[in-house]
């Protein structure tokens, strides 16, 4: 390094995160592909395919030329923190869809059911409420998402005319 040459300053990650969204966001993709990129991600993170949720959203998304971060940030739903909350809900949506009522799961009846019962219940329930439940977020994150990218751009094309 030069003398003359200065470190380039240490930025922080929510600075490389909001660079990154901001790049996003401008790009050329139009706000609809982008829109439906973080809904197909929402559909594949509802899914009980831990671990493989990015990897199958790619084998759809790539076909179908949508962009490869946005489809990574949709299947984030499915982070640690809300994890239980979108397990319980689509299993006990798929449990109503197959059998008109809820999953019993009190502390009682998880420990009386046999472990393998436990398991074809709960991954049965959970896979027709996750895509039911994956469907229905992903419609609504790809229209807010869609929504969201038309008033950014449009705020931001605003204040580069100046």
């Amino acid at each position: 390094m030069d003398i003359d040459e200065a470190p380039a300053p240490k930025r922080s990650i929510w600075h490389r995160v909001r660079k990154g969204l901001h790049t996003l966001v401008v790009s050329d993709v139009r706000p609809a592909q982008l829109g439906a990129a973080v809904g197909l991600g929402v559909v594949f993170g509802c899914s009980p395919f831990f671990g493989f949720q990015f990897v199958l959203a790619l084998l759809i998304a790539v076909p179908l030329r949508l962009n490869k971060l946005a489809v990574a940030i949709g299947t984030q739903i499915s982070t640690p923190p809300l994890t239980p909350f979108i397990i319980f809900a689509a299993a006990n949506l798929g449990e109503l869809m197959l059998h008109q009522r809820l999953l019993p799961l009190t502390l009682t009846a998880i420990r009386a059911m046999p472990a393998k019962q436990l398991a074809e219940q709960l991954l049965l329930a959970w896979t027709v409420g996750g895509l039911t439940l994956g469907l229905v977020l992903g419609a609504i994150a790809a229209g807010a998402v869609t929504v969201a990218v038309r008033f950014y751009r449009s705020r931001w094309a605003a204040r580069a005319q100046f």
